[in-house]
């Protein structure tokens, strides 16, 4: 029976984020989601060259050529939905993109690229010359924010990471199984670390948070009005930019 057109503009419709006006990526949310995500559920940050700060990350997505960098960073996200790929040299990696997106917006659930007027997911990719290194860094950020959804939602390992640090136990049934603890909060892989938690909100609401947990230049806020490079300037910062801590001199 074909739904009557009624009921389709009476329909609830999904939350629609607005577009962005940003000129650089240092001002989109999904910066800090991405960035987030590498630092919290892979081992690139410090061992790939290039890549020790949310800075690096700006500029491989910024950059008009093919990035080595980002290279890395793609690998490792198709490794994570599709173990058993073996190529993933730049000149094919982006083709791999390109199949994962097609795999996963097939169905009806609502992905980053969902047209509503034609309600369906949308190839943002299709039609780009050299695929995701011609795209530009919009794109691109919204590409890998997809890949990150995918891999929250698809991706064995990732999901097992964050059923043991909440303590979800499939298959109860199974006592065969051992159930391993969660892990203690000191562990990189505890909850304590993989949440994202806003360090505070300056008087204007901007909410402010640390990515990779350390002082001195990889230190950053997302957007990064500053580098600290000692601790007394990091208190300062906070003093300025929050308004809502107190020190002691």
């Amino acid at each position: 029976m074909k739904a009557d057109s009624a009921d389709i503009d009476n329909e609830p419709k999904g939350h629609i984020c607005p577009p962005s006006n940003a000129k650089h990526p240092k001002d989109r949310w999904e910066s800090l989601f991405v960035y987030g995500f590498i630092c919290r559920f892979t081992a690139l940050r410090g061992k790939v060259e290039g890549l020790d700060s949310p800075m690096d990350f700006e500029t491989s997505l910024m950059n008009t050529d093919i990035d080595p960098v980002m290279t890395q960073i793609l690998s490792r996200f198709v490794l994570n939905l599709r173990p058993q790929t073996r190529n993933l040299s730049s000149d094919v990696i982006t083709a791999s993109i390109a199949s994962l997106i097609q795999e996963h917006i097939k169905g009806e659930e609502r992905g980053v690229f969902w047209n509503d007027e034609r309600r369906t997911n949308e190839d943002p990719l299709q039609g780009i010359e050299n695929g995701f290194w011609g795209a530009s860094w919009d794109i691109k950020l919204r590409v890998l924010r997809q890949l990150v959804e995918f891999q929250l939602c698809h991706s064995h390992d990732i999901k097992k990471i964050i059923d043991r640090a909440w303590g979800v136990v499939h298959n109860k049934h199974k006592k065969a199984e051992m159930t391993p603890s969660r892990p203690p909060a000191t562990d990189p892989q505890s909850q304590e670390h993989l949440q994202l938690v806003p360090l505070g909100q300056d008087i204007q609401r901007k909410r402010y948070w640390v990515i990779d947990g350390s002082y001195g230049p990889k230190f950053a806020f997302f957007p990064p009005p500053y580098i600290c490079a000692y601790l007394p300037s990091y208190l300062e910062l906070l003093k300025h930019k929050l308004g809502i801590l107190r020190f002691s001199s």
